[in-house]
């Protein structure tokens, strides 16, 4: 996914919004499935932000007010759940490639095998720390609203959940 730049079309779609973008929507995709899926399930983000009283041209203010909102939840404790979650995204991919790959190198990689299995697929279904879940909820609906919103990009898992 390469980094878009600032266009000319609208001056209130600033670099400071596009960099915004580009963070919360890198964070958003390693959230793990099962928390979008569970909130979806749960009816938390099932539905659209409300009716906006802007006009298209003036959306990215109200865009950006979401994501500064965000960012302050991220930077108040959240990051930290955020940043774990990033981390067993990437050991659960490093466990798939070398799992599928390890054929190749029979010696040395069994025990760092067992290692990142364990450290990917046990920490990642462990539920948000309580005094944490529901910042982290409001992170999560902040960004997608951010990105309804946008109108460029809706992440995957809460595209498919919202057709249905």
């Amino acid at each position: 996914m390469e980094r878009p730049e600032a266009t000319a079309k609208n001056p209130l779609v600033s670099d400071e919004l596009i960099d915004l973008r580009w963070h919360q929507r890198r964070r958003l995709l390693l959230v793990p499935d099962w928390l979008v899926e569970e909130n979806f399930r749960a009816g938390f983000m099932a539905h659209r932000p409300p009716k906006l009283s802007t006009e298209p041209s003036d959306r990215p203010l109200t865009e950006h007010a979401l994501r500064l909102e965000a960012e302050r939840i991220e930077k108040d404790g959240a990051d930290a759940v955020l940043e774990q979650f990033a981390e067993n995204t990437r050991q659960r991919e490093l466990y798939g490639f070398l799992n599928a790959n390890w054929h190749l190198s029979n010696e040395g990689l069994e025990h760092p095998l067992q290692r990142i299995q364990e450290e990917a697929f046990d920490a990642s279904k462990n539920p948000p720390p309580p005094e944490i879940a529901n910042d982290l909820l409001g992170y999560l609906l902040f960004v997608i609203w951010a990105d309804w919103i946008a109108g460029d990009y809706l992440d995957p898992r809460v595209e498919q959940s919202a057709k249905g």
